[in-house]
């Protein structure tokens, strides 16, 4: 039996498209030998793993992670930078999504002269640039054997696209360029909606871990000495001055307050 007090890392996770992939990749961390305890955090993005590191390294935590087909990036991510790349697919999407909405819907009424090439020259910008990630994200979870929402979103869109090239190469004018353009769209409207709430939920996060005083006045012993927050050991004495934030949880042993 293992006693001795297992370390912690925190890893950043790219390619999560929902809490389910969150679920997927803390069931395979949890899984790992040496492993004690693994969460992994949908709205920042990270893995939290407790480990033992005479049983297991982080190398291996990062090949779990990307052998499910996500990412474990260097640098994390700035939900900002999340929230801007999605906003910039999704104006190239609908500017080109609306037209060809247009175009398709007007086309049995008004014949169009080249209509089917028009609708695909509108939606391949959608499907290549705006729809990327999707098909990016589909073709790693094929090569690792599994599935996730950029599947479907993939085969969709990919099948109507596909359909829709065959027929128009054919001579043909029953297209559905459109579709797979809209469910697009709607589908970046939702990611950008997405990321800017993890990047408030995360704002919000980092804001209050900086409410935690980074160092805590102890009690050992008669010797009151200042140490990190985060070495104060069950059953030490905080002393907390008026005035100052509390650093850990705890019971008052001796005194009294009002605290916000």
């Amino acid at each position: 039996m293992n006693t001795a007090a297992p370390e912690r890392v925190d890893l950043p996770v790219s390619g999560m498209t929902c809490a389910a992939c969150a679920r997927a990749i803390e069931r395979k961390l949890g899984r790992a030998p040496g492993v004690e305890r693994a969460s992994v955090n949908f709205v920042t993005a990270t893995a939290t793993v407790e480990y033992h590191p005479e049983q297991a390294k982080v190398a291996e935590f990062v090949r779990a992670i990307e052998g499910l087909g996500y990412g474990v990036p260097k640098t994390e991510e700035r939900p900002e930078a999340a929230e801007t790349g999605w906003r910039r697919r999704l104006f190239v999407a609908l500017s080109l999504a609306a037209p060809l909405m247009v175009l398709a819907m007007s086309h049995s009424a008004l014949p169009i002269p080249y209509s089917p090439w028009i609708q695909l020259a509108l939606a391949l910008p959608v499907v290549l640039y705006a729809g990327g990630p999707f098909y990016a994200g589909a073709w790693s979870a094929l090569r690792h054997g599994s599935a996730n929402m950029n599947t479907l979103i993939a085969l969709g869109t990919g099948a109507a696209f596909l359909y829709s090239l065959v027929e128009t190469v054919r001579g043909g004018h029953q297209v559905y360029y459109e579709a797979a353009a809209v469910i697009i769209a709607l589908i970046l409207l939702g990611r950008t909606l997405e990321a800017r709430a993890r990047g408030r939920a995360s704002e919000a996060i980092r804001r209050l871990m900086d409410l935690q005083p980074p160092m805590a006045r102890v009690l050992r012993e008669g010797v009151e000495s200042e140490v990190a927050a985060d070495d104060v050991l069950p059953g030490d004495v905080v002393v907390v001055r008026p005035g100052e934030r509390i650093p850990v949880d705890g019971t008052v042993v001796e005194g009294e307050s009002a605290v916000d």
